[in-house]
Parts: structure tokens; sequence; C-alpha cells
């Protein structure tokens, strides 16, 4: 018969008082449905057979096996506790009953985890996002300033050359035989104490600029990451000497004592914490410390030696662009 049809007969059958009869009808209901796949509906057909009999052992079986298949463990617990309510030695079918709400609710509490859990790593993923995001615009900024204050001091060096060349012109003057002797006096307490401002900055000068090259261009070497632009750090200095660094800091040119020249590193691995600790490294280097003369490059062989390359320089000027203290 119809599953429906068997549905509402026991249904009719319960209402009108006729308990067992009603259980049994629900529970062909139940079967039906259940071979069409539709287990919860058979689960609350198994549930009404058993309300309606609590004898009825096989309902109460089904009942159990599709509550927790389906996992509506409190619509079985549900009929277990109202038939023990019915019947003073059900404490069995209550112990029974408790469990399944258990296991229902410590499901419900697994799902709910896991949802909590997801939530979280969403959240921290965003909060790392926007804290890198904030460290690297702080950090842009603070290199921005401080090329600002390299550039001011370059003007201020401009400007202290051209007083250098204005006291120089005033000294031929000042040799004159014509020129006052009084004049000469106050003249030259003036020069000496510009030659002591001067003698106190050259100093600072010295201390922060001990290479006028700035910006260099190397070309012609066979590795390919040497053939690009190094900019001049002066807050980074490897041994006692400015470093040089391309835009994105991936190479750097150093002063090297083993070889007396300049050494060339585009490796990841050499780090200037090596180099601080005695090692010579890189890909290339110069014989020579002078980067106005383009070539005398030596550049890494395949079998570890070095060679004469065809690598040299192409561009320099004056211009310092990195601020950071590099570690």
């Amino acid at each position: 018969m119809d599953a429906a049809f068997l549905h509402d007969l026991g249904t009719s059958l319960g209402e009108s008082g006729s308990g067992a009869d009603a259980s049994r009808a629900l529970a062909l209901a139940a079967e039906s449905f259940e071979r069409i796949d539709k287990k919860v509906e058979a689960l609350k057909s198994f549930c009404q057979a058993f309300n309606f009999d609590t004898t009825n052992e096989a309902a109460e079986q089904n009942m159990k096996r599709l509550a927790i298949a389906t996992g509506n463990e409190w619509e079985a617990a549900a009929s277990l506790l109202q038939s023990t309510a019915q019947n003073s030695t059900g404490k069995a079918r209550t112990s029974e009953a408790v469990g399944m709400m258990l296991l229902q609710l410590q499901r419900t509490a697994e799902v709910l985890e896991a949802k909590v859990m997801k939530k979280l790593e969403k959240t921290t993923e965003a909060l790392e996002a926007k804290i890198a995001a904030t460290a690297e615009a702080v950090t842009k900024e603070s290199r921005k300033k401080v090329v600002d204050l390299n550039a001011n001091m370059e003007s201020g060096f401009a400007e202290f050359r051209t007083s250098i060349t204005t006291i120089n012109t005033q000294v031929e003057k000042l040799q004159d035989p014509d020129f006052g002797s009084a004049e000469l006096a106050s003249m030259s307490g003036k020069i000496a104490q510009i030659e002591v401002n001067l003698t106190s900055i050259g100093g600072q000068v010295r201390a922060m600029q001990d290479h006028e090259t700035g910006v260099l261009e190397l070309a012609g070497f066979q590795d390919k990451r040497l053939n690009t632009k190094f900019f001049r750090c002066s807050l980074t200095r490897v041994n006692g000497h400015v470093s040089f660094w391309t835009a994105n800091e991936d190479a750097f040119i150093y002063k090297c004592p083993s070889t007396k020249g300049w050494n060339v590193s585009a490796a990841p691995e050499d780090t200037v914490s090596r180099i601080l600790g005695g090692a010579s490294l890189g890909h290339a280097y110069k014989q020579d410390s002078d980067f106005t003369s383009p070539g005398g490059w030596m550049e890494a062989a395949s079998a570890g030696d070095f060679e004469p390359s065809a690598g040299h320089v192409t561009i320099t000027c004056k211009f310092d662009k990195f601020a950071g203290v590099r570690r």
C-alpha cells in the first residue's frame, strides 16, 4: 500500500483508541517510507507507532536506528521519555533517551566549534594582512624622510664648497701688496675661524660619505643579475666603507679586505652578517677601487674560479638612495 495512506490510517486508528492496530499500521507506513529513501518520514512514523504501543519492540528499535542515522536523536528520545511517563519500569528507556540526546548535543557542539575555528582563522589572517600593510607603509615613509635628509645634506655640502671658493678668492686679494695691513689681519682671523669650522664639518662629512660615487650602473657581465643600477647607502657600512644596493635590495656591492677592491654579490645567502664575520663572498670583483675606471672586473667562472670579465661601469653620479640601516 501507499506509505502516506498507511500513515493516515494509523493516525486515525490511534485517535480512535486502537493503539495496537495504529502502531502496526504506522510501522508498515514507516517501512514503506524507508524503501523509497524518505528516512525522516520513516522516523516520524516509527516514533508514532511506538507512542501508540510502547510494547512494539520492532518499532522501538527501528526508531532508534533511524534517529542515529538521520541525526535526529532528540525526536526518538522524546518518544522514549514519553513512554517512561506511562510506565514506571522504563528506567532503561530513560537512560537510553538521555544518551541519545547527549549524542546529538555533542554533534551539534562539534559543528559549532568547527564554525567558530574557521571564523577565527579568517579573522587572524585579516589582522595579519593589515599589520603587514601598516608596517610596509611605515617603512616606506621612514625611508622617504631619510632620503630627503640626505638630499638636504648634499645641498649643504655644495654651499660649503662655494664658500670655500669665495674664501680662496678673498685670500688671493689679501696677498696683494697694496691691500691694507689692518684689513689683512682682520680677514686672517676670520679665515682661521672658518678653517676650524670646516675641519669639524669635514670630519662629519667623511664619517657619512667616504666615496663620491652615489649611483653606478654595471653592464656586460655573464651573470645578468649584476647588470643593473646600484645606489649608495651611507648608513650601511661594511668593513668601514659605504655599500651599494639595487632598488629591490637583492644584490649589493661592498669593499672587501681580501681582494682590496669592490665585490658584487647577488646570492640570498651572501648576507652582510656573514661578510662582517670575515667571509669574502660575491659573483664578481673589481681589481681596483676606482669607479671612474670602468673596467678591471673579474667574474666567477663555472669551475668556481674567477676570470677577466667584460663587465664594466657605464654610469656614475652623486646620489644616496637608501635610508635605513641594513642588518
